[in-house]
């Protein structure tokens, strides 16, 4: 895991210390994380963390308003768009934008028409209180979600659709992954995820 951000190296390494120490265990096994200091806006700060072999890529707001750290995703949306073609990233790379309002999600929308990557906008707010319905509605599945959200030796995993899924139902699906969760569809260009 590679972490941009505009706050001092060791500042962030101390976030980042602090939130696992109340985790059992203190880190996830085989995962390590790099810490560098820049603007995530900046192209020669992009590059200097090989952007172009991410994964994933995750965009978050520094400011506590919300209309600002929108912004700041949005420019760095735009930063990570304009790159040069050396090291644009790859285009089964998935860049995940959190936004806090939804007047934002347009503009994200049409980032995504425009890119050769895959952007997926979530409204942090959105998300949380759909985690908080869960658990009060359904304890389980709210536990689920839970253990999910701290990433506690779990992943997200995108997957292209292969043929054999084509014309079928999600609910079709679910066996086909014994050990996994499925936990919906998301197309390139689609803001959410459609059951």
């Amino acid at each position: 895991i590679v972490i941009l951000g505009n706050r001092p190296k060791y500042s962030m390494l101390r976030t980042i210390e602090l939130a696992f120490r109340r985790r059992q265990p203190k880190r996830p096994r085989g995962v390590s994380i790099r810490v560098w200091e820049g603007d995530p806006a900046e192209e020669d700060d992009l590059t200097r963390i090989s952007i172009n072999t991410a994964r994933f890529v995750v965009c978050l707001g520094e400011s506590e308003d919300p209309r600002i750290a929108d912004a700041q995703v949005v420019e760095t949306l735009l930063s990570l768009q304009s790159l040069d073609p050396n090291y644009q990233m790859q285009s089964s790379t998935t860049v995940i934008a959190e936004l806090r309002t939804d007047d934002t999600r347009n503009v994200v929308m049409e980032i995504d028409t425009k890119s050769k990557t895959d952007i997926l906008a979530v409204l942090s707010g959105d998300a949380i209180d759909a985690a908080l319905v869960q658990c009060a509605l359904f304890p389980p599945v709210g536990s689920a979600l839970i253990q999910l959200i701290s990433f506690l030796g779990q992943n997200f995993i995108f997957l292209s659709v292969v043929d054999e899924f084509v014309d079928h139902t999600i609910n079709e699906i679910f066996g086909r992954f014994p050990d996994a969760v499925l936990c919906g569809v998301h197309t390139q260009g689609d803001e959410s995820n459609p059951e």
